[in-house]
């Protein structure tokens, strides 16, 4: 009688997204704290700033193609391999990729995120 469709807005998306970030179980060295509690609250944050992060890479992606979905899923690979590096330490490849971190001293993402620089969050050890 009435037909389901799953809705993908960025609300539904963006909270998905930090649901699954959040319960992903992590290797014990990507946050270099040793109680198990810090871990979980330096996991909450990175889940918060991965989807406030991803919310705006899209939102700046959209506005800078004008909403060219071709364009956008060809660039797409190496914003998220340069959004993986960053994320390590490594803005080598921000100012060429990534749309949100500049790769500078003072304006990259580490500085810019309201997450993790609020909470001392200063490192990942990505492996």
């Amino acid at each position: 009688m009435w037909k389901v469709e799953r809705l993908a807005d960025p609300t539904h998306l963006g909270k998905a997204q930090f649901r699954k970030s959040n319960s992903t179980k992590f290797s014990e060295s990507i946050f270099p704290c040793r109680i198990r509690l810090m871990r979980a609250h330096s996991q909450k944050i990175f889940s918060q700033d991965l989807k406030a992060r991803s919310s705006l890479i899209f939102k700046d992606l959209m506005k800078l193609h004008n909403g060219n979905m071709d364009i956008i899923s060809k660039r797409v690979s190496a914003v998220l391999d340069a959004t993986v590096s960053c994320y390590s330490g490594d803005c080598s490849k921000c100012k060429q990729h990534s749309v949100v971190c500049s790769g500078g001293d003072s304006n990259n993402w580490w500085t810019r995120s309201m997450f993790l620089s609020a909470n001392k969050v200063h490192g990942l050890q990505m492996t």
